[in-house]
């Protein structure tokens, strides 16, 4: 799997130009990525990544010490989150975005892919309300064949099927799989509200901050799970 992300670009402006630019280098780089799309990911984007993360639920441990380099960024993840993304996540179809974003003014920044996601679901939530679920947060894992499997967030797009709306890898959408569990605005700052007594934006997941996360996340998603049961 390629990581063709690292590093001859600093902003997604630049990968966009890289990849998608008028020169025949760039209609190679996509050709090679479309290739390697397909023999890493047979089903196309109908492939599931759960069985990917299966493992890592299993024995953390062993599966950061078989893997290897090209799997390096899983250390992100808390262990604890494993079982919690398999219990509560699902699988994401990617947005591919045309060059619009690219021609826009506000670009995504660089390397800060919550605080993106954030960004996006906080002004969606000043016009549909807090609570609304037709654009979400969501964090959860990454793959794809321009990027090495690692901790992400973007946002989702409610629908038949659930729709991940990446800002932060525009350029690269099209050659990544998502998985992940969706939060509203309103509980994702509850989340940060109880764990820091203050509005603050961090990784659900990551190893250093979930501990602090793990009560009112579970809160959260046993209101969810409690909301979902059939009525007695």
């Amino acid at each position: 799997m390629a990581n063709a992300r690292k590093r001859d670009y600093k902003t997604e402006k630049e990968l966009w130009r890289m990849m998608f630019g008028p020169t025949k280098i760039a209609a190679i780089r996509r050709e090679q990525a479309d290739q390697n799309f397909r023999e890493v990911f047979e089903d196309g984007h109908a492939t599931s990544i759960r069985e990917f993360l299966e493992p890592y639920a299993e024995d953390y441990r062993r599966m950061l010490r078989r893997r290897g380099l090209a799997w390096k960024h899983m250390t992100q993840f808390h262990p604890d989150a494993f079982p919690l993304l398999l219990k509560h996540g699902v699988d994401y179809e990617p947005y591919v975005f045309d060059d619009y974003m690219y021609r826009e003014k506000i670009q995504p920044w660089a390397g800060k892919c919550f605080a993106n996601s954030w960004f996006i679901v906080d002004n969606h939530a000043r016009m549909k309300g807090p609570e609304d679920r037709s654009l979400t947060y969501v964090e959860g894992f990454l793959m794809g064949v321009l990027a090495l499997p690692m901790l992400h967030a973007w946002n989702g797009l409610d629908g038949e099927r659930p729709v991940a709306w990446d800002w932060s890898h525009y350029a690269t959408t099209g050659w990544s799989r998502y998985f992940g569990i969706p939060f509203t605005k309103e509980e994702y700052d509850f989340i940060m509200q109880t764990a820091y007594g203050e509005p603050m934006i961090h990784s659900l997941f990551d190893r250093k901050n979930f501990e602090r996360h793990r009560a009112p996340l579970l809160e959260v998603l046993s209101r969810r799970d409690n909301k979902e049961k059939p009525a007695a």
